[in-house]
């Protein structure tokens, strides 16, 4: 239920500004962060002082843009993690309504029902994260989201390490020669961007990675530590509270179906909230849409 309010979106809503979100942090991805150089080049005819530019390097104030473009998508990821899980959220609470067993709902009401309870299902991680409140369950999507995003760039085959090298390549052979005799073609090759800078903003970045990683592997060891303490509970509490439960017949029946026809209607008319977390971030994707 930390999903649901009164006020948000449908599961139809939810899952159109999913898909905005997801274009919108595509486009970041293609058209800057994934495809750039550090250097722009030139190419000429060898003997020749005329030469034409063929590619644009990135410039310094690109440079300085790119944390912003990779919290931009870490935001839109992290609002499309979600919106999705909030829409498996409710599926989930309609299978578990259509699952419900009518012994186990007899029992939650304090009513007598027939037969001997069921030996209780161990916890999982993940029902124990779908105990979590908004802020606590945000936080861990962020931070999965978040590692994900930023350890895809500075990997050491992604995209900025592959630019790196490639500066420390032209920065020791500017010029390069393709071709023989009065055909060849040199190509000079200028950086846009100080090596000192693009270290810098790898190494900042690298740091960063590794204290959101720091951070979700904490919570989720805790995560475990309770989700064991929790099943130890269960199965102390299942051999004390055994017991035999009496039929009350069509009767029981009956409440039970009507039960479900109710609480299925309930959650089909939830919406599901935004946190204020992603609040900007969602404002401006829904914006893209009345555009």
């Amino acid at each position: 239920m930390v999903f649901f309010g009164e006020n948000g979106l449908t599961s139809t809503s939810a899952n159109h500004i999913a898909n905005m979100a997801k274009e919108f942090a595509q486009n970041i991805e293609m058209g800057i962060l994934y495809k750039f150089d550090f250097y722009s080049t030139h190419v000429g005819l060898i003997g020749s002082p005329d030469k034409s530019q063929t590619s644009v390097g990135m410039t310094p104030e690109e440079l300085r843009d790119i944390p912003h473009y990779l919290k931009q998508v870490s935001e839109a990821k992290s609002l499309i993690a979600w919106l999705r899980e909030a829409i498996k959220a409710r599926e989930n609470l309609l299978n578990a309504i259509n699952k419900k067993d009518i012994e186990e709902w007899f029992k939650e009401r304090g009513m007598d029902f027939w037969g001997q309870p069921k030996r209780p299902d161990s916890i999982t991680k993940d029902e124990y994260i779908a105990s979590l409140n908004i802020k606590e369950r945000n936080r861990i999507y962020e931070l999965q989201t978040t590692c994900a995003v930023f350890g895809k760039f500075i990997h050491p085959d992604g995209t900025y390490s592959n630019a790196r090298k490639n500066l420390l390549k032209i920065s020791g052979a500017p010029f390069e020669v393709k071709g023989e005799g009065r055909d060849a073609l040199v190509y000079e090759y200028k950086p846009t961007c100080d090596e000192h800078d693009v270290n810098e903003v790898f190494f900042n970045l690298q740091a960063e990675h590794r204290s959101k990683q720091a951070e979700l592997n904490s919570i989720l060891h805790d995560i475990d530590e309770q989700v064991r303490a929790e099943n130890m509970k269960r199965n102390s509490e299942y051999a004390e509270k055994v017991r035999e439960w009496d039929v009350e017949g069509k009767k029981q029946l009956a409440e039970f179906e009507a039960w479900k026809s109710e609480e299925s209607k309930k959650i089909a008319d939830l919406k599901i909230v935004i946190p204020d977390h992603l609040a900007k971030i969602y404002e401006a994707i829904n914006m893209l849409g009345k555009n």
